[in-house]
């Protein structure tokens, strides 16, 4: 009984922190909302979501197989770096060992759970703002389950969800900064930064970053005080390279990766970066800003989309009262001149600045050419994250200005007046525009739809401000009617986002395709061709592929990939018997999946006796797609003094137990000095050599692919991936951590 009442005591003292009262309706709302997906054995199913999970899935069933972290993945692209290239660097996260143990009954908790991070943010980013409890509630209820964040994890983009939850901490952490530039302060922003940067999206810790320096800017810069100018940069930059020393162990293996992927590294052409044509092919136009106000004007995504992008799965929507009480917070903060009208200016500068960059024109090639990093980046339209986070905030803003002051008659007047003339558009001529749009009945239907109800959604709230204005009932009222009518608003945006409804079982059942790869039990690679070449399904059973997807594949696979599209038919096979492709796949005409055989393969590692050397890439590649003999001769890319002979007797043996993600092991027998080709891809900052236990130097063979030197005698070829990126990143992240938290433990002097 005692321990009950002590239960009870406590739980009545956490209840007056506001912050704990939100937090447990967030977390109730959040429960709600993924029920099906926490507890019922529900996924979220789409393209990117199945892409993403086949690529980490043998390569985490490795990892707790054997404790050790798979370097390298061999399954897609003839092998590219797996921790290098994010495409795997499980138990990175620190906050993801507090909730390991709960994760493995529910594994999508911890998803879960940075929606509620993210609402919290917001919470405390207006509470700091001298916002009143409900309208700061609002603010971050309005963000969790903006459509973006529930898109981003409905279609398989996890680590962008989460590393988009710590955005209004960033912000907060960076005003906390602006109030006291303490080494606490300090700490307390290295870890947010740092957590957000491990969670391992670095385009939108990067926007993150943009925008928390700009408030600093913004701030410093108003208030005119140079000499805090200079403090609170230098703080700022303390923040910004000890984040990155937090989360080293990710981004020196990435660095190390960066020049050798379409990321960073230069194509044939001499052009570094993504390309700033493929960079904004997700780029918005101007008039798709109209989702803002009906989420289905350029219909929902997938079939029923007609916008300017090649295709998207949602649309850019943020609740119809919510715009309605951003434009108050703006309207009433700047004619008032209260305690936030430069944080809304800051707000509203910010939001135009992300929306100019997000049409992906002359604006956004300025920061392509020169910011830095820039043009690493692609999909312009991503910035709009940051717009959502302000709107949200303004939000929050809005509804707490309409709490304090009376709303002007006209201004009651306007509102009405415009929602008459949008209901008669709707009901009298909605049709006739649709049929000259061009739409057809479904999307019409979807589109009247969507407008009736963001009709009736802002009537209600219209309402209660009406009832606030004649003071009607208390404030607390209206804004739970608010909060009501904008949750239902959202959630009815959210469920039709992204395909709930097969069970994870289902995923993982093999396929007859799958089965007949398995039973082969040779090493061997598969060439999907035409739609089927950027699936990732036969990577998850561990059948390597040398087509795939992956946002930031290797430079010179992607220049070999180009060239082999524009191969003539008959030259093409040699070049994928190279690659040790032993089976075509390709959709027939009845929509079945056939399967042919390679003839002209050659194994994963073989031995040649002559070379020839092609510094020129272009020339290089021409040879190569120009019936090549690559069974008798390799060609390299750099100039050597190397001899080489002719022998029959050569031969490299490679066993499928001395083929693994870190380590290869081949044996061999020649009697003259050949070349062993390995067609795994090149990448020697990784890949070191050994000759009968001895170092030897690595070259790039075939444009993309590695060989090395053996002379006669050798017994033992071994390839081993040694990381010096990893074991440092990690030390240093560790030392960090402990510095944060020993810093934020020690209390402060009084002064």
């Amino acid at each position: 009984m005692d321990g009950f009442v002590l239960a009870m005591k406590y739980t009545m003292k956490l209840l007056k922190h506001k912050a704990v009262v939100a937090t447990g309706i967030y977390t109730a709302l959040a429960f709600m909302f993924f029920f099906s997906i926490l507890f019922g054995g529900k996924s979220y199913l789409s393209a990117d979501s199945n892409a993403t999970g086949s690529l980490t899935a043998p390569l985490a069933a490795y990892h707790e197989k054997t404790g050790e972290m798979p370097l390298w993945s061999p399954y897609v692209f003839c092998g590219m770096p797996s921790y290098g290239s994010m495409m795997y660097n499980g138990q990175v996260y620190m906050p993801g060992y507090i909730f390991m143990p709960i994760s493995k009954i529910l594994p999508k908790l911890f998803f879960v759970l940075h929606y509620i991070f993210a609402g919290l943010g917001v919470f405390l980013f207006l509470k700091r703002r001298k916002i009143d409890d409900f309208s700061a509630f609002f603010g971050g209820l309005v963000f969790m389950f903006m459509p973006y964040m529930i898109a981003m994890f409905a279609h398989g983009h996890g680590s962008q969800m989460m590393t988009a939850a710590y955005l209004p901490w960033m912000l907060w952490s960076t005003d906390r900064l602006l109030e006291k530039m303490s080494v606490r302060n300090i700490a307390i922003s290295v870890l947010i930064f740092g957590f957000a940067l491990q969670r391992g999206h670095i385009q939108i810790f990067y926007y993150g970053v943009l925008l928390s320096g700009l408030y600093l800017m913004f701030k410093v810069t108003t208030e005119r005080n140079l000499k805090q100018y200079a403090i609170l940069f230098v703080g700022f930059g303390i923040v910004l390279v000890m984040a990155l020393s937090l989360a080293a162990m990710v981004y020196l293996p990435v660095g190390e990766y960066v020049p050798y992927s379409i990321r960073g590294g230069t194509n044939i052409e001499g052009e570094a970066g993504v390309g700033l044509k493929y960079a904004t092919e997700w780029k918005i136009a101007p008039k798709e800003f109209l989702t803002f106000l009906i989420p289905s004007f350029y219909g929902f995504g997938g079939e029923t989309y007609h916008g300017t992008m090649p295709f998207t799965d949602f649309p850019n929507y943020a609740g119809i009262l919510v715009l309605l009480l951003a434009f108050a917070g703006i309207f009433y903060s700047i004619r008032y001149k209260n305690n936030n009208r430069l944080l809304v200016i800051f707000l509203v500068s910010s939001t135009l600045l992300v929306i100019l960059l997000s049409f992906g024109g002359s604006f956004y090639k300025i920061f392509y050419n020169y910011f830095p990093y820039w043009n690493k980046f692609r999909v312009p339209s991503m910035l709009l994250i940051l717009s959502n986070l302000n709107l949200s905030i303004l939000a929050g803003l809005g509804l707490h200005e309409l709490s304090k002051r009376k709303i002007e008659e006209k201004y009651l007047w306007a509102s009405w007046a415009v929602l008459i003339l949008t209901l008669l558009v709707l009901f009298s001529a909605g049709q006739a525009i649709a049929e000259k749009s061009g739409l057809t009945m479904p999307q019409f239907s979807m589109l009247h739809q969507d407008a009736f109800l963001n009709t009736l959604f802002l009537v209600s709230g219209i309402i209660l401000l009406l009832f606030l204005q004649y003071e009607k009932v208390p404030f607390y009222f209206v804004a739970t009617g608010i909060c009501i009518i904008t949750l239902i608003d959202l959630w009815q945006v959210d469920n039709r986002i992204g395909v709930r409804g097969m069970e994870q079982k289902a995923i993982e059942q093999e396929s007859e395709l799958v089965k007949f790869f398995k039973a082969d039990t040779s090493i061997f690679r598969v060439f999907p061709s035409g739609k089927l070449f950027a699936g990732n399904e036969l990577a998850e059973f561990g059948i390597e592929s040398i087509g795939g997807y992956h946002a930031a594949k290797p430079r010179l696979y992607q220049d070999l990939l180009e060239a082999l599209d524009k191969t003539k038919p008959e030259n093409q096979e040699s070049i994928l018997g190279m690659m040790n492709a032993k089976y075509r796949i390709a959709i027939m005409s009845d929509g079945g999946v056939g399967i042919y055989y390679i003839r002209d393969r050659l194994p994963r590692a073989y031995m040649v006796g002559t070379y020839e050397v092609e510094t020129n890439p272009k020339k290089r590649l021409e040879k190569m797609t120009n019936g090549f003999d690559f069974r008798h001769k390799v060609i390299l890319s750099t100039n050597l003094n190397v001899s080489v002979a002719p022998d029959s007797t050569a031969q490299a043996i490679l066993l499928k137990s001395d083929y693994s993600l870190n380590h290869i092991r081949i044996n061999v027998s020649n009697q003259k000095t050949q070349f062993l080709v390995l067609t795994d891809g090149y990448y020697p900052i990784g890949w070191q050599a050994y000759i009968d236990g001895y170092p030897v130097k690595t070259y790039r063979a075939n444009h993309a692919f590695c060989a090395v030197c053996v002379p006669g005698g050798a017994k033992t070829v071994e390839f081993k991936y040694v990381s010096k990126a990893y074991r440092n990143g990690w030390i240093i992240s560790i030392v960090t951590l402990l510095i944060c938290l020993a810093t934020i433990a020690i209390p402060e002097r009084r002064r």
